[in-house]
């Protein structure tokens, strides 16, 4: 079986040709010294790459053809590899990109970088909004074929990033420590910030702001900086990538005393979590990427579901809700495929599990 090749003509685009290069059997038939390069066609057996890993010559080939219908396979000095966009220490999308040296001829191809599935630790630093969305994930990993599963969420109902840093500044030992290592959660009282994070080689850590501040731009301040320095300086391993936790805006007949910040708008609520995200997250060097649990409830307000993914107007609802929320983060945290898990134990239908995976993928 021949290998996926992605082809470039002249300077005008770029696009994927199909599943088995044409004309390779000419590919040993040498240009004349005076032949001008016109295509290049890139051809790679590696599209996924587990964290850490780099893209080299190794994984591609590159063919170019010549003005007089000859070809050539280009050697590992004749081009350049661009996967500047690309980046194989976080779970993500992207597209390597192959260039002739010498000439603006080039072919690119997509890849993507997925975790291993041989760990899967997950530590949130958050409340009852990181409950919702761990709650299922266990569940949702082992169906994916995680392995060495450990799920923790550093638990105080409504906390705020404020409170989170007094607590982190005083080591108060102010925490239910709720942790999950086969199937079943169990709670620990008592708990300080520093031992959750030092608790376990965490893969990743999440932090979030409390629902009724997420989307106070102000509120992302000084707090947020002391708590990501303390984060960082104490996380077990340079490769624990830290990440948000972009939250909820509440329903629309939500009677929360926080909604009032927002003229009891759902969609203004929503807009305000957005603009922190954007300006407030997004730019900090310190934070990976974000899990865009919010987009997906948005989206999926829109759908069959309709605005009914909370039990009680802000915290996700026990099914639909829930599964929305690990499914985001299961996809987020690992870049992994979500569309073979059947989750015959979530109660969902084919339609609203369809229709949350298709949120999930956007």
């Amino acid at each position: 079986m021949r290998k996926p090749f992605f082809c470039a003509t002249a300077v005008v685009a770029v696009f994927i040709c199909g599943a088995a290069f044409i004309g390779c059997d000419s590919a040993d038939k040498r240009p004349a010294a005076e032949s001008v390069a016109v295509s290049v066609a890139v051809e790679t057996s590696k599209t996924e790459y587990l964290l850490g890993e780099k893209v080299n010559p190794d994984d591609l080939s590159l063919l170019v053809t010549y003005d007089d219908g000859s070809t050539s396979v280009a050697s590992a000095d004749e081009y350049t590899i661009d996967a500047k966009g690309f980046s194989t220490f976080v779970p993500c999308e992207g597209e390597v990109i192959v260039t002739l040296k010498g000439t603006a001829l080039s072919a690119s191809y997509p890849v993507r970088a997925v975790r291993a599935k041989t760990s899967f630790k997950v530590l949130a630093i958050g409340n009852s909004f990181s409950q919702d969305c761990l709650v299922h994930l266990y569940a949702l990993a082992d169906e994916a074929g995680a392995e060495n599963i450990v799920l923790a969420n550093m638990y105080i109902g409504g906390c705020t990033l404020q409170r989170h840093a007094n607590n982190m500044r005083k080591d108060i030992n102010a925490y239910q420590y709720q942790k999950n290592t086969d199937g079943t959660w169990k709670n620990f009282e008592g708990k300080s910030l520093l031992f959750g994070i030092k608790d376990e080689q965490w893969d990743v850590i999440t932090l979030q702001q409390a629902s009724g501040d997420s989307g106070m731009i102000d509120t992302y301040n000084q707090d947020l900086a002391d708590l990501l320095q303390f984060v960082y300086i104490n996380r077990p391993s340079a490769r624990t990538n830290v990440v948000w936790n972009m939250t909820w805006a509440y329903q629309a007949d939500s009677d929360h005393a926080d909604f009032a910040k927002y003229n009891n708008s759902q969609s203004e609520m929503y807009a305000a979590i957005e603009e922190c995200v954007e300006k407030k997250i997004k730019s900090n060097k310190l934070i990976q990427y974000v899990i865009p649990t919010g987009c997906v409830i948005q989206t999926l307000r829109e759908g069959i579901m309709g605005d009914t993914l909370t039990r009680d107007g802000y915290h996700l609802s026990y099914k639909q809700g829930r599964y929305a929320g690990g499914m985001t983060w299961l996809k987020h945290l690992t870049g992994w495929d979500i569309d073979g898990l059947k989750c015959e134990y979530a109660g969902l239908t084919d339609d609203e599990l369809s229709e949350i995976k298709n949120a999930v993928n956007r």
